[in-house]
């Protein structure tokens, strides 16, 4: 739960009839996630830190991530 927050705190939602775009950043870093119609979730530019807490996050609940 800490690395939720720790994420969280750093962060800017913007919600459209397409989705939610969800901007979050570590230090001078800015990462983007991207989740569509409820279903498809993007991540762009993630950075070394950020990946590694999303990725704890996902493993947690038995997802994963798939780089395309």
């Amino acid at each position: 739960m800490a690395d939720l927050l720790e994420i969280s705190k750093k962060l800017i939602v913007t919600d459209h009839y397409l989705g939610v775009n969800v901007l979050f950043r570590d230090k001078k870093h800015y990462s983007l996630l991207r989740i569509e119609s409820g279903i498809d979730a993007d991540l762009y530019k993630l950075s070394k830190k950020s990946k590694k807490l999303v990725n704890k996050l996902l493993k947690r609940n038995g997802l994963f991530l798939v780089k395309y």
